[in-house]
């Protein structure tokens, strides 16, 4: 099967983080957290498909979308800093 190009990978990685810069709270922290946890299955996938550790990488994204959901928590039941 034929892989897409790089440029494909790139250009949605653009997209998301851009949407997650600009998009006001509290969908900035659902959209990262959405791209943290599919970047955790995909790592975890990845590791046993080829036997390797992904290291830190999946952690720092099973960590990054707890915060997210501690943000968005701490959004909804008003307890969060206003921006």
């Amino acid at each position: 099967m034929r892989q897409p190009p790089m440029a494909v990978f790139i250009a949605l990685a653009v997209v998301l983080v851009l949407a997650v810069i600009l998009l006001p709270r509290p969908w900035n922290d659902l959209l990262s957290f959405v791209v943290m946890v599919a970047l955790f299955v995909f790592v975890t996938q990845q590791e046993r498909r080829t036997g390797r550790s992904a290291g830190v990488v999946k952690w720092l994204a099973l960590g990054l979308a707890a915060f997210d959901l501690f943000l968005i928590v701490s959004f909804f039941t008003g307890r969060g800093a206003a921006t």
